[in-house]
């Protein structure tokens, strides 16, 4: 048997480890120096029958191909580490939809992130689409990783040898994470082929296959599933709208989100609502007269949504970004001109199919209200989905949140004018041609260094997510300490261990570089 290795990629085949008629390795490229993996497959075909060797001399021989970096199959269980990540490689024998126990699923993770999840990879004893091969490389100086990534996808269907190579990005955005899975890569397949045969579907949705980052990004076509809306329905759009913090996260990738009180009022009516605008992760807790009725209610947002206070079973359609749906994203601002409000009209109209019968556009100050304001004794709430229903603990662990949890936890402590004083010392030692540049004295050097949000690392922890914008920090790692592991953001890094300075963006290390 003979395969072509492609550097940098990953061959698996499915087959029992055995030495009577081959062996089936995972061949391992792990480079720190260069922040680069690779995993491929390669068959070793036996030169003879191993009959009668010993199991010392099958130790010895397993021993050598590992250390060449070949690597059994079946019970793989692989960490690379990387400067700013660590890798970890599993693989299991699966079951092909056939039924047969012959196929390898290879599950790969960044830190705690599953990127592959049960992925079958290589040749198949069943009729399965599998992954042929990928690379990564990390990247210096990116702020989600990995710099890039190579998936080659087989087909089945095709001649031998045929694949599908393509980058795919497991963080399209700062807020999300794409998983593979199997039946992730089945349907991808499967829809691209169908594409291919028949062509342009015309006016009817279809999902986007020219790559899988949008093949996973984009499932779902942007209308409200199997909604019937009365023919007495009143379809009222509120933009904007008064919203507060609130003291817990709704979204996974961010530590702040906001509560809005909606108010209807609209007596004998039955109203379908549409929500248009705020930024940040919302939650609409919706009030009303018991003598109206919320049959829908759709809306539009930048970050994740959330809706309280509705009995359970009303019909909810989200179609903020990330959200899965192939809605056009669009935001709406103070003036509200023309070119938005079409926008506005046209979301509408896809949600309901219908023009809206009222339209009414909000300052952030005052709550979104449909019809005369009641007073508060007069609305009523479900208490089937709460506000609070919509916590997510983990987001406790986010930008500034989780530099506080840190700092509780003694892993960091506020940086003062004397560690970065220190920090400046180790500079001038490691890089006195770059010093000697400079003829300011070290109080004006200091400056540069913002000690606002800036801490001083304790011991070793992984950077919390979300470390961008106003939640970036600076982190000075002390002599005999390692840098955080994961993603440091915008953050700004000070290392005493090289005199460095390191950032995603390096003008920020300014003037140390």
């Amino acid at each position: 048997m003979t395969l072509r290795v492609i550097a940098g990629t990953v061959l698996l085949i499915s087959s029992v480890f055995s030495y009577a008629a081959g062996s089936d390795f995972l061949r391992i490229a792990c480079i720190p120096e260069t922040r680069y993996f690779s995993v491929e497959y390669k068959y070793a075909d036996a030169e003879d029958e191993r009959d009668g060797i010993s199991q010392a001399e099958i130790k010895a021989q397993e021993l050598a191909w590992k250390r060449h970096g070949y690597y059994d199959t079946t019970t793989l269980n692989y960490e690379c580490r990387l400067p700013e990540s660590a890798y970890r490689l599993t693989s299991t024998h699966s079951q092909s939809r056939t039924g047969e126990v012959c196929n390898i699923a290879l599950t790969l993770k960044w830190n705690d992130e599953v990127w592959l999840d049960g992925v079958q990879v290589g040749p198949t004893c069943g009729n399965d689409v599998s992954l042929d091969s990928f690379e990564i490389w990390d990247g210096r100086r990116t702020p989600r990783k990995p710099r890039s990534m190579t998936l080659c996808v087989g087909d089945p269907g095709g001649p031998p040898g045929a694949r599908h190579c393509e980058p795919f990005q497991p963080h399209p955005t700062q807020r999300h994470v794409q998983v593979v899975t199997q039946k992730d890569l089945e349907e991808y397949v499967a829809a691209r082929t169908a594409a291919a045969r028949l062509g342009p579907s015309g006016d009817s949705w279809k999902r986007d296959t020219r790559s899988l980052n949008q093949f996973l990004f984009v499932r779902y076509p942007c209308e409200f599933p199997g909604l019937q809306l009365p023919n007495d329905a009143v379809v009222h759009v509120l933009i904007n709208g008064q919203t507060r913090e609130l003291p817990f996260g709704i979204d996974p990738a961010d530590s702040r989100a906001y509560v809005g009180d909606v108010f209807v009022n609209f007596p004998g009516k039955r109203v379908a609502l549409v929500m248009v605008g705020n930024s940040g992760p919302t939650i609409w807790n919706f009030h009303w007269t018991r003598s109206t009725e919320i049959v829908a209610v759709a809306a539009m947002a930048s970050s994740q949504l959330g809706f309280a206070g509705l009995p359970k079973g009303t019909p909810v359609f989200s179609g903020h970004f990330g959200s899965e749906t192939a809605c056009k994203h669009f935001s709406v601002s103070p003036g509200f001109p023309e070119y938005e409000k079409r926008e506005v009209t046209a979301f509408t109209e896809q949600m309901y199919h219908r023009p809206a019968d009222a339209m009414t556009h909000f300052q952030f100050r005052a709550p979104a209200t449909v019809g005369d304001k009641a007073p508060a004794t007069e609305y009523v709430q479900s208490k089937d989905v709460t506000v609070e229903s919509f916590t997510t603990p983990s987001s406790a662990l986010i930008g500034g949140k989780g530099l506080k949890k840190l700092e509780l936890d003694g892993t960091i402590r506020k940086a003062t004018q004397q560690d970065a004083a220190s920090w400046l010392a180790a500079w001038k030692a490691a890089h006195p041609a770059i010093a000697k540049r400079y003829t300011v004295t070290d109080q004006e050097l200091l400056r540069s260094i913002d000690l606002w949000m800036a801490f001083v690392i304790q011991r070793p922890f992984r950077y919390p997510t979300g470390l961008v914008g106003a939640d970036r920090a600076v982190f000075f790692v002390p002599k005999g300490t390692s840098r955080p592991s994961g993603e440091q953001g915008h953050s700004v890094i000070y290392d005493l261990n090289t005199g460095s300075c390191f950032a995603t963006t390096q003008s920020w290390c300014q003037p140390f570089n």
